[in-house]
């Protein structure tokens, strides 16, 4: 049976990329969504040349609404959901004190609350199923508090909490979570405001996406990328004073 895919922020960067993986290895049904609708339907073509039925909707995730519309097109179109990749976000860079309060809304509206009303509209077609994965898209920052991301950390720490707890609610329903932290990717995201990156410390989002796929097949349960970032899973628990010692060479 041909798998169905719902991916968000598949306009560029992750999300356009997991469209493709999924068109390349399984010609899966592929439901992509996001603000930017040329760029949707730019990559609608080319995911069916490569063998894929897609669904375009175009969706602004901030609108609980659009979000519902989403669920509701993909479901009527395909009749199942197999996979969800919650992957829409965005993020400024600024003190907490200097941060437009329309910036700090933004960001949890998109990078937290949109994440936890997605995965409760999928999961509720997901249980009529019986199966399903839900796959949420967090940050290194997740893990690692850095100054002047605080609410992008914020709503990366709240995403990991989230899917932390709602894998244990749905394991009953055989529905499985994983959350994926990535740290810095040769993405757009980068592209803005004050935000600064060694680009040469930057994994490919290609190889991220290849991991993300590998992860996701493995049904695992949380996932950092590249693997050299673990270290800071181990050391953030024992070891706050060296987390907070380290993030200060972090802007």
């Amino acid at each position: 049976m041909t798998k169905t895919v719902l991916i968000t922020g598949a306009s560029s960067g992750i999300g356009w990329q997991t469209a493709l993986k999924y068109a390349v290895e399984e010609k899966a049904n592929l439901v992509i969504a996001a603000r930017n609708k040329d760029k949707l339907h730019e990559l609608e073509k080319i995911l069916i040349e490569i063998g894929s039925q897609v669904l375009v909707v175009q969706t602004d995730v901030t609108d609980l609404s659009q979000i519902k519309n989403l669920v509701d097109e993909t479901v009527k179109k395909f009749k199942t959901i197999d996979v969800l990749i919650n992957n829409a976000g965005l993020g400024f860079v600024n003190s907490i004190v200097d941060e437009s309060d329309e910036n700090i809304s933004t960001m949890i509206d998109t990078d937290l609350k949109a994440v936890i009303y997605l995965a409760k509209y999928v999961a509720i077609q997901m249980i009529k199923q019986k199966s399903g994965h839900i796959v949420n898209i967090s940050s290194i920052a997740g893990y690692f508090s850095i100054p002047n991301w605080s609410v992008y950390c914020a709503a990366k720490f709240g995403v990991r909490a989230f899917s932390d707890s709602i894998r244990n609610e749905l394991r009953k329903h055989s529905i499985r979570v994983t959350s994926i932290h990535p740290g810095p990717i040769k993405t757009n995201f980068f592209n803005r405001g004050e935000i600064s990156v060694n680009e040469s410390s930057m994994l490919s989002v290609e190889k991220l996406v290849d991991i993300m796929y590998l992860s996701i097949n493995q049904h695992k349960k949380r996932v950092i990328i590249p693997s050299s970032f673990s270290f800071v899973e181990k050391i953030t628990r024992p070891f706050p004073g060296l987390v907070d010692f380290f993030a200060r060479f972090y802007k």
